[in-house]
């Protein structure tokens, strides 16, 4: 007779197991690659995403060859060309209680500054939903958001949330992110990249 329910609580999991079937019904984090840097360099970009996913998640940490810098970011358009038009972008960071704010920029900015001393740097864990957006009136276009910390130019951590999005004039189809620095390289990092699964 064919098992059709087990009781979590009357399972022991402590030895190997093996399994060929399917699992259905469940969401999840796929791993898809990861992007070491290991020598300076002006950015990070993920072009030619999976239309397999809608949604994406990037794990970041960034340690910058210069101080006082901001990690910044746009979106890749449909030939694979940088969207950098000055009113592509809005966005809005509250950290430690202080808003960065702008309606109509040609970046999104996903934090405040931080700086390049040892120790110091930023880390954070965003979300990019919309790689599969066709400009439609009542969708909203792509965009990104997330949680960070940073050690700042003083040494002291501080951290925030921020959003950033396509605006009314910049919506498009996408195909991929660039992250990168409001000025210097990025002399040393690691960003992971999963794609979001929905049951």
């Amino acid at each position: 007779m064919a098992l059709s329910k087990i009781q979590s609580e009357s399972v022991n999991l402590a030895d190997n197991f093996a399994f060929s079937g399917t699992v259905t019904g469940a969401g999840g984090l796929i791993p898809l690659s990861t992007v070491t840097v290991s020598s300076a360099t002006a950015n990070i970009t993920f072009d030619n995403l999976s239309t397999d996913y809608d949604n994406y998640m990037f794990f970041i940490e960034i340690h910058p060859s210069t101080d006082n810098t901001s990690l910044y970011a746009r979106f890749l358009d449909s030939s694979g060309s940088e969207q950098a038009g000055g009113n592509d972008y809005g966005y809005y960071a509250d950290q430690d209680g202080s808003a960065l704010s702008s309606d109509l920029e040609n970046h999104m900015r996903l934090s405040n500054s931080y700086g390049n001393a040892d120790y110091e740097g930023y880390r954070g864990v965003a979300t990019l939903q919309g790689r599969n957006y066709a400009v439609d009136t009542s969708v909203k276009p792509p965009q990104i958001s997330g949680t960070y910390s940073i050690t700042n130019t003083s040494s002291v951590l501080s951290g925030g949330a921020f959003y950033a999005a396509q605006s009314y004039i910049g919506k498009a189809v996408i195909r991929g992110i660039r992250f990168y620095q409001s000025s210097g390289n990025i002399e040393k990092g690691k960003i992971s990249i999963y794609g979001v699964t929905q049951p």
